[in-house]
């Protein structure tokens, strides 16, 4: 059997000189048949010879096409699977392939590197070690909620890099807190699908793909902080004509007390409307202050009846004269978990929205109480569980909501207002509130007919804060529990004029001081000082930097601090204890005493 013509080309060709050793390969192991026992070739015509040698020739040009096709085959595998590593280990998003128990098979680079550690030190770990606190026990309900999707089908494993179930759908999302080496944290998104089987039928894998949320975290920040920065716009001209009424009822009583010209009676009554404007006010720079500072969110328990009461009488020049409010509450307490704050942020801008739908006046109504979600409803209301809940249900007369424009209403940046009326933020900041505290809001509109809001968010057993089962926690402000002498530091004279006017009322006697230095001078020259009450926020140094100061001299003395900040921005500026008694400006003299009584029971418990 002759060859076939060696040609020069195929020195040149890899692929050829691949094929011209595979036909050498072929060649040798036919001789070696041949020369077998085994194989015994009967005498044949030169006819059949050169037949059966064109056979071959035809055979051996089948077996160098097929050759080609399964190099070129292996080819594109390995660009492929180089392709795939690149799309695994390079990806923006931390990728992580896991068993059924939750350990990890494969890690790639991004994630190893969010995690600060090697992809050596992540291999064969739970990946549970990396995670923090509850973020563990979600991520092993994750994964068996995922292995009880049972493998992927073979037919979606083209589909690996994509994390969706096997039905071919997104999975679901959930957040994590990953720890990263030396104690440093971040929140990530995670969502996972399950693998197709092994050829071997080997454990159960899942694709997981992580996603760093820390910028997202601080885009959401921004946006809360931007739809802020709209409402108090919106609320300015009400406070404003609010508290200039509270102002000028004030100041006129206060001329005319000082005229002279009015019966006893008649002052009695305006000292008492004098007072009554002051608690006015008090509560307008109040609830300004918890809905405008920017601050770190702390859920509290609060009463939903009692705190949407509050927050609608701070609302009322918002609405206008010719917007009308009716509250209905059930009467019972409705203790939930929420951001104090955010919540009168819902309040405020479910009833701008109302206010901006009856441009010519009308009537909005909210009622709260507590309602039965069964498990028909708590389906049709994303992440919500069958249960008792504690809901506000808010409506309007207004213009309503178009049907195609309902599904849109919480994205960020959509309204349906003109540009001058509205950024589009109000609604969106309202939905990540509620589901932030584990809730759902529904909305039900007609246009013409107006829009109804339904909130719920769940009940908890715990007592809302401020709740007592007696007037003022059971400390009278007694003058049994009065200290005899009393140093007072702030450093505006006239309300530090006034506090002492209160204090010796009282029976108390009062040392002055205006300025830290002056009272260290004081308390250091004194033979007797029973307590001090100082202001927190003054010159040179802090209330608390002024009492640990004093406490040098006389480590036992009581101290009573006062601001007109929050206890929340006090207690940023540092050096606060827990236990340290604040009370708030502007103060009665029941306050005062109130908190002085505090002090001086808790000096004679630590003695």
């Amino acid at each position: 059997m002759s060859e076939p013509p060696h040609s020069p080309a195929a020195d040149g060709d890899p692929d050829r000189a691949a094929d011209a050793a595979a036909g050498r390969d072929l060649r040798e192991f036919a001789r070696a048949l041949l020369d077998s026992s085994e194989v015994r070739v009967p005498p044949m015509a030169s006819d059949d010879i050169s037949r059966l040698a064109q056979e071959l020739q035809v055979a051996y040009a089948e077996l160098q096409v097929q050759f080609r096709q399964i190099q070129d085959t292996q080819r594109r595998l390995a660009a492929s699977e180089a392709r795939y590593r690149t799309l695994f280990e390079d990806a923006p998003n931390g990728n992580l392939i896991v068993d059924q128990h939750g350990y990890v098979v494969a890690v790639n680079r991004t994630l190893a590197r969010w995690l600060d550690r090697r992809t050596l030190d992540l291999a064969e770990q739970p990946f549970v070690a990396f995670l923090a606190g509850a973020s563990q026990s979600a991520f092993a309900a994750y994964v068996q909620s995922l292995a009880r999707r049972g493998p992927a089908p073979a037919a979606a494993a083209a589909r690996a890099d994509l994390p969706a179930d096997a039905d071919g759908e997104d999975a679901d999302e959930i957040e994590i807190v990953c720890r990263v080496r030396g104690g440093a944290s971040f929140p990530a998104s995670l969502r996972g699908r399950p693998l197709p089987p092994d050829e071997d039928g080997g454990s159960a894998r899942f694709l997981l793909t992580l996603g760093d949320l820390r910028r997202r975290h601080q885009l959401e920040e921004r946006l809360r902080q931007s739809q802020k920065l709209e409402a108090l716009g919106i609320l300015a001209g009400g406070i404003a004509h609010d508290f200039n009424n509270t102002l000028q009822i004030i100041r006129g009583y206060g001329e005319l007390l000082l005229s002279g010209e009015v019966d006893a009676a008649s002052r009695t009554e305006m000292l008492r409307a004098i007072l009554v404007a002051t608690e006015r006010a008090r509560q307008i720079t109040s609830q300004i202050q918890m809905f405008s500072r920017r601050r770190i969110l702390r859920p509290e328990v609060v009463d939903l009846g009692a705190s949407v009461r509050e927050t609608l009488q701070l609302l009322r020049p918002l609405l206008g004269d010719d917007v009308v409010t009716v509250l209905e509450l059930s009467g019972e307490p409705l203790p939930v978990r929420v951001d104090a704050g955010q919540l009168g942020q819902v309040v405020m801008n479910l009833a701008a929205n109302a206010r901006d739908a009856m441009p010519e006046g009308g009537e909005i109504r909210i009622d709260v109480r507590a309602v039965d979600v069964d498990g028909v409803r708590a389906a049709r209301l994303p992440g919500l569980s069958p249960g008792t809940y504690a809901r506000m249900e808010f409506s309007d007369r207004g213009c309503g909501i178009r049907p195609e424009d309902l599904s849109r209403i919480f994205d960020p940046f959509f309204s349906t207002k003109d540009d001058s009326r509205g950024s589009g933020l109000g609604l969106a900041t309202v939905y990540g509130i509620v589901r932030r505290a584990g809730g759902a809001i529904d909305v039900q509109s007609e246009v013409g007919r107006g829009t109804r809001f339904e909130l719920l968010l769940p009940l908890t057993s715990e007592r809302a804060s401020g709740d007592t089962d007696g007037a003022s926690g059971g400390l009278p402000a007694g003058g049994e529990r009065l200290p005899s002498r009393v140093l007072l530091v702030d450093d505006s004279a006239g309300v530090r004029e006034v506090a002492a006017r209160m204090l010796r009322g009282a029976g108390v006697d009062v040392v002055e001081a205006g300025d830290p230095e002056e009272a260290l001078a004081l308390v250091e020259g004194a033979a007797r000082i029973d307590l001090v009450i100082t202001d927190v926020v003054m010159p040179v140094m802090n209330g608390f930097q002024l009492v640990d100061a004093m406490r040098a001299q006389r480590p036992e003395l009581p101290a009573l601090f006062v601001s007109g900040y929050t206890r929340e921005e006090i207690f940023a500026r540092g050096g606060a204890a827990d236990s340290a008694v604040i009370v708030p400006k502007p103060f009665s003299s029941a306050d005062l005493l109130e908190g002085i009584a505090r002090v001086m029971q808790s000096a004679e418990t630590a003695r």
